[in-house]
């Protein structure tokens, strides 16, 4: 990350696999995209897939790039 830039959590299109939020999120981290959706993937499946809640109040929420 760039410290001189203002850093916004994005929507990524480009990255975009359903709705952007994850290549959004790896992004905004610097993180790999690929990384961050297997970590979301066995996040959703531990958690009694409360992570779909997350990811789709995310896709709402976050601006589009």
């Amino acid at each position: 990350l760039h410290l001189s830039a203002r850093v916004t959590l994005l929507l990524h299109f480009v990255l975009e696999l359903a709705g952007g939020v994850c290549g959004g999120i790896a992004e905004y981290f610097d993180l790999d995209k690929t990384l961050v959706r297997a970590l979301y993937a066995v996040i959703t499946l531990f958690t009694a897939f409360s992570g779909v809640i997350l990811y789709i109040l995310l896709w709402m929420i976050l601006p589009k790039k």
